[in-house]
């Protein structure tokens, strides 16, 4: 392919093809990927290759590769600002209109105090509720229409999210590490939860995510790859890593098993309960 503009980076070759991975779709990261595997091949012209990459990600994306990070550099700041401010600020205060049904204790508000709180499902419904359900951001802050439609929405995402993990096999290793590494960038994209999503969200963070472990992988590991590991997955919490049962380490020739017990949390409604990936707390 013969670029007809020549545009130039100050961006290295690796920099491109990371920055390709987060602004370019499936399709043309694959191929700059080809590219960048075919520039390490002997008698090629690497700075073909270089501007063929460039050209690509500035036709695809709108803009220049340069221009692409200067923007996302400008945005992080203004996030950064806009977090500290909010921090500064402190807590929005939604509750107004306290009634008292009780005589608090001296310091501290009643648990059985009502207030008024506005309806999490967004429709602006006020609901009449105590301090207690509102500390425990669960059912009762939902009108009974919203209530209804988060959990339609939480049991769909739970569906895509089971028929995800059983289509991937081992080819996505199911930890906490991994499922907030999915769930950031489908949060960060604006995408709903579906099956099509997480495969997008996966292929994207393939070079981040943690991969599954066979029992010989972590018998080979070196401390420090071991120790970074290890604090990636919380296996000192798990006795699990990469799908290894830690104390498996000691026997012979042990297979290794998958560990499961986490689940992809799939919503981002706040008062949904994900601890255990399903459910809205005091729903059922």
């Amino acid at each position: 392919m013969s670029p007809k503009k020549i545009t130039s980076s100050k961006l290295t070759n690796q920099q491109l093809q990371q920055l390709a991975h987060q602004v370019l779709n499936a399709a043309d990261q694959r191929l700059i990927d080809n590219w960048m595997e075919r520039m390490a091949m002997p008698n090629c012209a690497p700075d073909w290759f270089r501007q063929d990459i460039i050209n690509h990600i500035t036709t695809r994306a709108g803009r220049e590769p340069d221009e692409i990070v200067r923007g996302m550099d400008a945005k992080r700041q203004r996030d950064a600002e806009a977090k500290a401010r909010q921090e500064a600020a402190g807590p929005a205060q939604p509750v107004v209109n306290i009634i008292d049904l009780g005589k608090p204790a001296a310091g501290e508000q009643n648990p059985n105090t009502l207030v008024a709180h506005p309806c999490l499902g967004g429709c602006n419904t006020r609901l009449a509720v105590t301090i207690a359900e509102v500390k425990a951001q669960g059912a009762a802050l939902y009108c009974a229409p919203c209530l209804d439609k988060a959990k339609k929405m939480q049991a769909h995402a739970d569906a895509e999210a089971e028929k995800f993990l059983t289509t991937a096999g081992t080819g996505y290793y199911n930890c906490a590490y991994n499922n907030e590494q999915v769930l950031n960038w489908l949060l960060r994209n604006k995408k709903a939860c579906t099956f099509e999503n997480l495969t997008d969200a996966c292929l994207a963070l393939r070079s981040t995510l943690l991969p599954t472990l066979t029992i010989e992988q972590v018998r080979n590991m070196l401390p420090e790859e071991f120790n970074l590991r290890a604090k990636l997955e919380g296996s000192d919490v798990t006795g699990i890593m990469g799908g290894v049962d830690l104390k498996t380490l000691t026997t012979a020739k042990p297979e290794a098993t998958i560990h499961s017990s986490n689940k992809i949390r799939t919503s981002e409604l706040p008062p949904l309960d994900l601890a255990k990936g399903r459910g809205i707390r005091g729903a059922d």
